[in-house]
């Protein structure tokens, strides 16, 4: 485990608009193959066939 300023893990959230997903989806697949997902919507599964589409 890594530490980060004493505590185990930190939080961070990441905030994308459908255009820049489609701009930057390479850039995003390690956010989604490692983060968690606390909150999931419609939208947000919208947006993660959107980072894998282009493979």
């Amino acid at each position: 485990d890594q530490r980060f300023e004493g505590n185990r893990y930190t939080f961070q959230p990441l905030v994308e608009s459908t255009d820049s997903v489609q701009r930057i989806g390479d850039q995003l697949r390690p956010q989604f193959d490692g983060g968690i997902t606390l909150v999931s919507s419609d939208q947000l599964s919208e947006l993660r066939t959107e980072v894998y589409a282009d493979e």
